[in-house]
């Protein structure tokens, strides 16, 4: 069940360093004695700029202490120094291993020692979580592979590399290959050689030449703190965006209340009337009973998967911050789409309203008509322009905090599939060059950092586990929402093109007959046989002269009104874009029930990624449509 508690969307600073290097016999106890001091000199520079991060805007986090989390695979030597003095400091251990773990100790060959080094930390107090891929150790390629999905999660879950590297090239799932994989990923790394020298690498090509890159840790009279260039780097992923549209845009994303309901139901109001259903005011916009289920049962099946404090992560940190976009989104979506719809149809009216002052009779008596004619044209135009003003680009902006706050939400849904298998996937923030939207990818970034990855063997249970979720938790309810998406933006779109067609032709209709009219009126004087009906002609003279005017100008108005509705909803590409991203998801949910006879991690994570890359692109394509109508006058 969701909690109904309040939400605080604020993401929890975190930061998380990943851990490479050699084993014995480059890694001798000589070599780590030697190391051990820098490491600890990193550990707590790291920690420094950790909360640096936060006391820089503190608005933007919540108000808890840095998270500390080290991830690696607990290889003897340099993987156990740093694991060890970062548990020490009271960093949280993620371990991922590539194999079951008593597998792996046989494949590390430890001897006592480091065996013992080895259970200790697999069961350290706070360790965090301890993942075991379902590599094969006796199959030399399986080996290799999970070797390289290790380093890929280490990657994946880190935003900076400690690297205990002699600058050697060497195998796949290696130290240097894992170092190649943060440095393509655009993560810093800290090289610290085997004589303790700690460099800064932040560029493929700095792998070339590791001993030239700058100084990645400096001393100061506080103690040991990230040199310039190592702050620079990590600021660039930590920090919120800087730019001030960008970080307003967090801040009031951040502030907005989690509603459940909403007053702005004219286009509700409008939905429903197409596809025929009851609506209720004010609108309901909590999730409704089955979103709720779906998600009860996929926190059920990550607690069964993942354990306990995996699941609770999920149900406290990314459901609410998940719940709260779509709230958002919701709130803004309704209020700039109503609003267009008020727009619309009350310009109509104001048409209609100034007609009717045109129209009316100049005598005495029917002066105060026009009067209130006039007055309700005003009020009508008055009412468009505090609406469009209040929520257009210079006010509340619902547009543009719709569209985001959406881009949000449907980011982080589809992130918590891959969640399961220990993978982080976030898009990346390729510095201000994402202007305004900036914010997006960092909020999503540093929500889906709170989440430690899950502590379990993926085995084919697992995954059979994870793929259920996928289809059951995910697919079902994308399936069903593109299906009645679909089916609303047809009927919708049917609707008012046939409407606005109607009252184009009552136009046309009400032309036709007043020329009738008139033709009649005037044959009346000069054929005998209508003569009787002059009488009668003359008294709807008045009554039809009005009548011609304003719904031969008032229904196209109407209709005009109904286009135009239709044009800013563009419904027709809404029901295409709906049909084929339905069609994507179809074809990966066979995939997946395909896949779940014969569980293959690798094939997993491919089908999962594409399920968030259908549902970006579908994104992507919605939003690029949206993003070219803001909330504007009617023209």
């Amino acid at each position: 069940m969701i909690d109904p508690r309040p939400i605080d969307p604020r993401p929890a600073p975190t930061l998380r360093a990943g851990v490479t290097g050699h084993r014995p016999p480059r890694v001798t106890p000589d070599v780590e004695a030697r190391l051990a001091p820098r490491v600890e000199a990193l550990l707590d520079a790291l920690s420094r700029l950790a909360g640096d991060v936060r006391e820089r805007d503190p608005r933007a986090w919540r108000e808890t202490p840095p998270r500390l989390r080290l991830v690696g695979s607990l290889a003897a030597g340099a993987d156990m120094l740093v694991a060890e003095r970062a548990t020490a400091r009271g960093w949280a251990l993620d371990a991922l291993l590539p194999f079951e773990r008593d597998a792996f100790a046989r494949m590390q060959d430890f001897d006592a020692l480091a065996d013992a080094r080895f259970r200790a930390l697999c069961a350290a107090p706070g360790r965090g979580a301890l993942l075991e891929l379902d590599g094969d150790a006796a199959d030399e390629d399986a080996r290799t592979e999970a070797y390289v999905a290790v380093g890929r999660r280490i990657v994946a879950n880190a935003d900076v590399l400690i690297a205990v590297w002699d600058g050697k090239e060497g195998p796949a799932g290696g130290t240097s290959d894992v170092v190649g994989m943060a440095l393509a990923a655009g993560r810093p790394v800290v090289r610290l050689s085997l004589e303790g020298e700690a460099r800064l690498l932040l560029t493929p090509a700095d792998r070339a030449a590791p001993d030239d890159g700058p100084a990645a840790i400096v001393e100061t009279a506080d103690g040991p703190a990230p040199s310039a260039d190592l702050e620079a780097a990590l600021l660039a992923h930590l920090a919120p965006p800087t730019g001030e549209r960008a970080h307003r845009d967090l801040l009031l994303h951040l502030e907005e209340p989690t509603a459940t309901r909403t007053g702005w139901f004219p286009f509700d109001l409008l939905r429903r009337l197409a596809a025929g259903r009851r609506m209720s005011i004010p609108v309901n916009i909590a999730p409704d009973d089955v979103t709720r289920a779906q998600w009860a049962a996929f926190l059920g099946r990550a607690e069964t998967l993942g354990g306990a404090v995996f699941a609770e992560t999920l149900r406290t940190r990314l459901e609410p911050c998940w719940r709260h976009a779509d709230s958002v989104a919701m709130r803004n979506g309704h209020a700039y789409r109503s609003a267009y719809v008020v727009n619309f149809v009350f310009a109509a009216l104001a048409v209609l309203a100034g007609l009717f002052s045109v129209v009316a009779w100049t005598s005495d008596e029917k002066l105060y008509f026009k009067i209130a004619c006039v007055s309700v044209e005003l009020l009508l135009i008055v009412v468009i322009l505090i609406i469009t003003r209040r929520g257009g680009a210079n006010g509340l902006d619902w547009h543009r905090r719709w569209l985001q706050a959406r881009s949000v939400a449907e980011i982080l849904r589809p992130a918590r599939l891959t969640l399961l298998l220990g993978r982080t996937d976030a898009p990346e923030r390729a510095g201000e060059g994402l202007g305004e939207t900036a914010w997006v990818e960092w909020y999503v970034r540093a929500t889906l950092r709170e989440i430690a990855p899950p502590t379990c063997r993926l085995d084919e249970d697992a995954l059979r586990l994870a793929i259920d979720a996928a289809l059951l938790d995910e697919l079902a309810g994308q399936v069903t929402y593109q299906r009645s998406a679909r089916e609303i933006a047809g009927k919708l779109d049917h609707s008012l093109h046939l409407w606005g067609e109607r009252l184009f032709v009552g136009a046309v209709v009400v032309g036709v007959a007043f020329l009738g009219f008139a033709g009649l009126y005037h044959l009346a004087d000069k054929v005998e046989a209508l003569a009787p009906l002059k009488e009668t002609l003359v008294a709807c003279k008045t009554p039809a002269k009005a009548a011609a005017t304003v719904l031969g100008a008032g229904l196209p108005a109407m209709g005009a009104a109904l286009f135009g509705i239709r044009a800013i909803g563009d419904f027709r590409v809404a029901e295409t874009q709906a049909a084929r991203t339905l069609e994507e998801l179809e074809a990966i949910g066979a995939q997946l029930c395909s896949l779940r006879e014969m569980p293959s991690r690798a094939e997993a994570v491919v089908l999962f990624l594409r399920i968030s890359q259908a549902e970006a692109a579908d994104l992507r394509d919605w939003t690029r449509v949206y993003s070219l109508r803001p909330l504007a006058l009617p023209g």
